[in-house]
């Protein structure tokens, strides 16, 4: 009886080993199959964040006609034209991510057709509110939404999936990437080293420079103000 209960024991270990091995494998090419590739070839001119924080994507120059492919694999939701992100094509991913393709110039995909991740679904273009042949492109981490409210940054994943990149393209991406972050980091850097100061009652700019081993001219530059009129309450960066 002791041999059949240590023989049941050592099955069911086995069992529950071989279920957790297969758990990691699985979850591991789930992960590696989560990287996405980058969208098109181009130049990054505009990243996520900028323009006071109204810009919910990243924009990669390239000339009109240039491939567009779908960053992963998924279905396409919306392929239509709008005001605003012109020839679009919005992909929903199985992970629950959505991705946009916006100013297009040509959608080779329709709504409903499933993509996979490389598959061409579109050309460059300049259509909609764009000033110049690119690629809008945004990830969603959740449903897309006109006050896009799941939109993050693209960058980390597409950084995570420049090995789908030939060298070249890779080395491109690379450098694009590292100057923008070096970018973001440097305006971190001087927003902290940004020092206020709260005018007070009787205060002027001659008496707030001083204190501050500065000269006039140089407060009224780091404040982006022309006049010598302050007034109590207000903010100026020393």
């Amino acid at each position: 009886m002791d041999y059949i209960k240590r023989f049941l024991l050592v099955g069911i270990f086995s069992a529950i080993l071989i279920c957790l091995l297969l758990f990691i494998g699985a979850s591991s090419t789930y992960a590696a199959d989560e990287e996405y590739m980058w969208p098109t070839d181009g130049e990054v001119t505009d990243t996520f964040g900028t323009r006071g924080g109204d810009h919910d994507g990243l924009d990669i120059a390239a000339e009109k006609g240039t491939d567009v492919v779908a960053a992963q694999s998924g279905k396409v939701i919306r392929s239509d034209y709008s005001s605003s992100y012109g020839h679009v094509v919005i992909i929903s991913h199985d992970n629950n991510d959505e991705t946009v393709y916006a100013h297009l110039s040509k959608r080779l995909k329709q709504e409903g057709e499933t993509t996979a991740k490389g598959e061409v679904i579109g050309k460059v273009g300049n259509t909609g509110h764009s000033r110049g042949s690119h690629l809008h492109f945004e990830l969603h981490k959740g449903a897309w939404n006109v006050a896009k409210t799941f939109a993050v940054n693209p960058l980390p994943v597409l950084k995570m999936g420049m090995d789908m990149l030939d060298t070249k393209n890779k080395n491109n991406r690379t450098s694009e990437v590292q100057s923008f972050v070096k970018s973001e980091e440097l305006e971190a850097e001087k927003d902290e080293e940004n020092i206020t100061y709260t005018v007070e009652n009787g205060d002027t700019l001659w008496d707030i420079a001083q204190a501050h081993d500065m000269t006039v001219e140089e407060l009224k530059d780091a404040n982006n103000i022309s006049s010598s009129l302050i007034y109590p309450d207000q903010e100026l960066i020393i």
